[in-house]
């Protein structure tokens, strides 16, 4: 067996380093290093035979303190230290995205907008997935990833996603994919300011694996989109992030301290982090196979500070009390339970730690963060204990708090919108996403809403109570489909229906099953606003306009598959 060679000294790399070899024995040199099993890949040729010597000559004239140093750095990539290791494991670990999206129309359901594709990073964790963010994959209609320096693309699939918390998890069919690319770790402690770390994507402008290095500016609590009310931890760093960094990992002596998920488009090197603690709060909620969300306070939960003297003084708290003063609190129940939360009552604790006038709460590194922070983790019991001053006495309680509300105007997430055409009138459920798409046409929502119910946005998006979670705003999309039976009506509008038939109609699925049920001879909608006419029309033409209408608009479905089988007769459900 041929005897390994010994490995090269400090001296070696020291002359090699500064210039003084030869070519022929910079080759030798080389070679020397490849017989002590020294990999290319931790230091390639063009590093060694090409990098190294034009570097040396800027070297020459300098310290020898600079020479040894680099000959240290090179030796602690030659022989296989941590640093260069870490360096090809986590390259080999983060993949391209590449995704065709169709999303939805809002104002009309029965169609999509255009195909369009987009790009973006993941990385992969344990179990064979790969964890990236949800606005890369969400709508998608095909999903590929490509690993690190390879030319095969593999078809994936998301197996979970939450698009409040912006993130996603992707599966691929073809298990070899995930040979030779190691799982990544999570570094469990939160950075802190000043931490340096590496960010990894492909972004936009390039084809290759970008990697940028930031340091960590601060830590917030704060919103991750700005089209959802989910809130959570946030890192800035100051490494520029682009468009295709999305779902790369952030990482720092070789873990995933959070995953890429925004840039900030009118400032140079800000960029946001969703950090490890929050990514595993989402893995740990999708072990079951479904999404449930975040712990939080229930939107019908009015919290305020405590800043004001007089308020304060009006409420008997001390000089060094701080907390949050619950406003207004609507349970929709009268209740004595001690673990409920009253209007009135001032939360001064959560798990013992104080809460400031603010609101705020402090991490271990000084950061201030909202109180919502300490109650998202207890997403495994539901229940957070409070110090609570509850009438002029401080209390111990459990309080059971929600994964989100349940609103009149519903968060579909990356679902495509409910709808049913029957007549000439197409109908679908006022959702979170609708309310955005009319707020950005010329159909402000404001103009289409003159009802005590929806007077502002806010009120569209307030919480139902437990006896009314399944009522819906259910509109008629903003023209009739042209037939001869609407002649002489004004167009619908985005009206909310009211009645049908003198029946309050409380979704969209009501309303198919009183249609799909009536023997009268007419078909009556009243709308919600005094300033709307009442539609009536024959129920026989009715129904028998609905096929003509679908041909002449070449309109391929009725509706959806859940609201025609209830329409059909084949399920109530």
């Amino acid at each position: 067996m041929t005897k390994q060679a010994e490995h090269p000294s400090i001296q070696e790399l020291t002359a090699f380093a500064s210039g003084r070899l030869s070519e022929s024995q910079a080759e030798d040199f080389e070679r020397h290093i490849d017989l002590c099993g020294h990999s290319r890949r931790a230091m390639p040729k063009q590093a060694t035979s090409r990098w190294i010597p034009r570097t040396a000559m800027t070297l020459r004239g300098g310290t020898i303190a600079t020479v040894v140093s680099l000959a240290l750095f090179l030796t602690s990539n030659l022989l296989g230290q941590p640093v260069a290791a870490q360096d090809a494991d986590i390259r080999e670990s983060v993949v391209k995205i590449k995704v065709t999206r169709v999303n939805p129309n809002f104002s009309e359901p029965w169609k999509r907008q255009t195909p369009r594709e987009s790009g973006g990073t993941g990385a992969i964790i344990a179990g064979n997935r790969i964890i990236t963010n949800a606005h890369v994959v969400g709508h998608a209609k095909s999903i590929t990833v490509q690993g690190f320096q390879s030319d095969k693309k593999v078809t994936a699939k998301v197996i979970a996603i939450s698009k409040g918390q912006d993130l996603a998890v992707l599966s691929v069919d073809d298990e070899e994919f995930f040979e030779d690319r190691p799982a990544l770790e999570f570094l469990d402690e939160l950075p802190t300011a000043k931490d340096k770390v590496n960010a990894y994507g492909f972004p936009i402008g390039g084809t290759q694996l970008s990697v940028t290095e930031g340091i960590v500016s601060r830590i917030d609590y704060s919103r991750y989109l700005a089209s959802s009310e989910v809130q959570g931890l946030r890192i800035q760093v100051d490494a520029a992030i682009n468009p295709g960094n999305s779902g790369g990992p952030a990482v720092k002596d070789g873990k995933i301290v959070g995953l890429v998920f925004s840039g900030y488009k009118t400032a140079d090197n800000i960029g946001y982090l969703i950090p490890v603690e929050e990514i595993r709060l989402f893995l740990d909620d999708i072990e079951d196979g479904t999404y449930d969300g975040k712990l939080t306070f229930p939107r019908n939960c009015q919290l305020q500070t405590l800043e004001n003297e007089t308020l304060r003084r009006k409420l008997g708290l001390s000089e060094e009390m701080g907390g949050l003063w619950v406003r207004e609190f609507k349970s929709g129940e009268e209740t004595q339970d001690i673990n409920t939360l009253r209007t009135g009552d001032v939360i001064t604790e959560i798990d013992g730690e104080p809460i400031d006038r603010q609101g705020k709460v402090t991490l271990a590194d000084g950061s201030r963060v909202s109180l919502r922070y300490l109650v998202q983790k207890h997403a495994d019991s539901d229940m957070v204990p409070m110090t609570l001053l509850r009438d002029g006495e401080e209390i111990e309680a459990d309080i059971k708090l929600r994964r989100g509300d349940v609103m009149l105007a519903k968060n579909m997430g990356f679902e495509y919108p409910q709808y049913i055409i029957v007549g000439p009138m197409a109908f679908t459920p006022v959702t979170y996403g609708w309310l955005q798409t009319l707020e950005k046409s010329k159909y402000k929502w404001a103009n289409r809403f003159s009802s005590s119910q929806v007077t502002t946005f806010w009120e569209a998006l307030s919480p139902l109570t437990a006896d009314n979670e399944d009522v819906e705003l259910v509109t008629v999309c903003n023209s009739f489909l042209p037939h001869p039976i609407s002649k002489g009506y004004d167009r619908p509008g985005y009206r909310v229906v009211k009645k049908f038939n003198d029946i309050e109609v409380r979704n969209l699925k009501h309303l198919v099953e009183l249609m799909r049920d009536s023997q009268q001879e007419y078909f009556v909608f009243e709308f919600v606003g005094e300033i709307y006419e009442t539609y009536v029309f024959d129920r026989e033409e009715f129904l028998a306009a609905t096929e003509e209408v679908l041909d002449d608009n070449g309109i391929r479905r009725q509706g959806t598959p859940e609201l025609l089988k209830i329409f059909n007769g084949e399920s109530s459900e």
